[in-house]
């Protein structure tokens, strides 16, 4: 215990020095447990809070700019607090000018190495490696500074070894797939926007919310900022006659709403048997079943993201639209290739825009979107794939196919267009997150459906 005593006073003394807070947490990283014992262990991370437009990536951003170095000095083998400040302003002074930045911890080779593999940039470099340098840093400006000599320059030219040698070290343990494309398919058939039948000026959208559910404050959140009032309606299932009561507040809200949404998550914790079976039989449920088909009669729409997506297919909503007895030949979401979950950014691609909730999107756009799932593979025997593309009810696409899904297939819409499924997590991106990544991260199907309301009436 003394190494971790000392970590935590040096700790203390850089936060008084620094003049920060700082917030002690419970200690779950010492002791023994059965046959496994853990060595102390000091486990601390700092977090400050900056506007996001003046957020800077660690990975290079293009070719032909300059590199600099801010090593850290020490004094008796620990880090100088004074040299640390004096990089520190530096960095804010230069801040608007800094294209990207990263700490120096594991010495210079190796931030230049990771610094150049997220965009593929390469670079070159005037000085030998110098070794780890806790509290070091090293950017990179597109213009020359007076103030600090540069030591190399971003290139076009790019080294993918250490790329291969980085992704590759953890692969016995999680192994990960290259290039899972499949097949391509057809181009979807020419289609026409339209509108609901009566101007809709604020739509009601239901968020169905099960245990295990964890999206349902971001679907919330994007539904709000694109105009619509929610409700978020949470299934009580901790006994018989509470659920009875919420299968029948549920039917009200169906009643009152436009648009029906299932989030994502872990239903039930995916029990039994599978993801999304609890959410399918809740829509079976004769009563609901009733409401919902009503509610589809009326030309409403349904929104199924992940989690949702899987129950909406269980349940026959997709492709077929309407609830029904699902059989085995049946298009289904299995395991990830990996058999592993998966947790990335991918690139997809809006395949068709017939439905009301991508007629307002951009098919020309690569759009890059979170994923988050373990059993996320769609599969359709041939004969079903032909009904997708004979039907143009395949929505949207993988480019970098993340699960081995058929025909890359990342969502399907139903016959009549009105029921989307998909996999990718929209609700979880916007302009402010993500921001070290490149291209278009905005995929914003929320408008999209709230406008097929409130553009409503004569307009077709």
């Amino acid at each position: 215990m003394g190494l971790v005593l000392q970590a935590l006073l040096g700790a203390f003394e850089v936060c008084d020095a620094l003049g920060l807070a700082a917030i002690g947490g419970k200690d779950s990283m010492s002791g023994s447990y059965e046959n496994l014992d853990v060595i102390p262990t000091l486990v601390s991370f700092a977090f400050g809070e900056v506007e996001t437009k003046r957020l800077r990536t660690r990975a290079f951003q293009s070719a032909n700019e300059y590199i600099y170095m801010l090593k850290q000095e020490t004094k008796c083998g620990l880090p100088d607090i004074n040299s640390f400040k004096k990089h520190i302003k530096l960095i804010d002074t230069y801040r608007d000018e800094i294209t990207s930045i990263s700490t120096l911890d594991e010495g210079l080779a190796y931030t230049l190495d990771i610094m150049s593999i997220g965009n593929e940039i390469g670079y070159t470099c005037n000085i030998l490696d110098v070794g780890k340098s806790p509290g070091g840093f090293v950017f990179t400006t597109k213009n020359r500074l007076q103030e600090i000599d540069f030591i190399g320059r971003t290139t076009q030219s790019f080294n993918s070894s250490f790329k291969e040698r980085h992704l590759s070290g953890l692969k016995d343990v999680f192994p990960y797939v290259k290039d899972n494309r499949k097949d391509e398919i057809p181009v979807s058939k020419p289609s026409f926007k339209r509108y609901y039948h009566t101007k809709i000026e604020t739509p009601i959208v239901l968020i169905l919310t099960f245990s295990g559910t964890n999206s349902e404050f971001d679907m919330e959140m994007n539904f709000k900022g694109a105009g619509a009032e929610t409700h978020n309606f949470v299934i009580n299932d901790t006994s018989h006659d509470l659920f009875e009561q919420s299968v029948i507040a549920c039917i009200r809200e169906i009643e009152k709403a436009h648009i029906i949404v299932i989030p994502g998550g872990f239903s039930f914790s995916d029990e039994p048997d599978g993801s999304g079976k609890y959410i399918a039989a809740f829509l079976k449920n004769s009563k609901v079943k009733n409401a919902i088909e009503q509610f589809l009669q009326q030309d409403k729409l349904i929104l199924g993201i992940c989690n949702g997506f899987q129950g909406l297919i269980k349940s026959g909503l997709l492709p077929y639209g309407s609830i029904q007895h699902v059989h085995d030949d049946d298009p289904t979401l299995f395991f990830n290739d990996s058999y592993h979950h998966v947790a990335k950014l991918v690139k997809t691609k809006i395949h068709s825009t017939r439905s009301p909730w991508l007629q307002d999107l951009d098919k020309s756009l690569t759009y890059t979107l979170p994923v988050s799932h373990s059993e996320g593979k769609f599969i359709a025997d041939e004969k079903l794939q032909k009904y997708l593309i004979d039907n143009d009810l395949i929505a949207t696409t993988y480019i970098d196919n993340p699960n081995g899904s058929v025909m890359n297939i990342e969502g399907i819409v139903s016959l009549h267009g009105n029921i989307l499924g998909k996999m990718a997590h929209n609700e979880r991106i916007n302009e402010d997150l993500f921001v070290n990544v490149n291209g278009v991260r905005r995929q914003d199907i929320f408008k999209s459906g709230v406008q097929y309301f409130t553009q409503g009436g004569n307009r077709t």
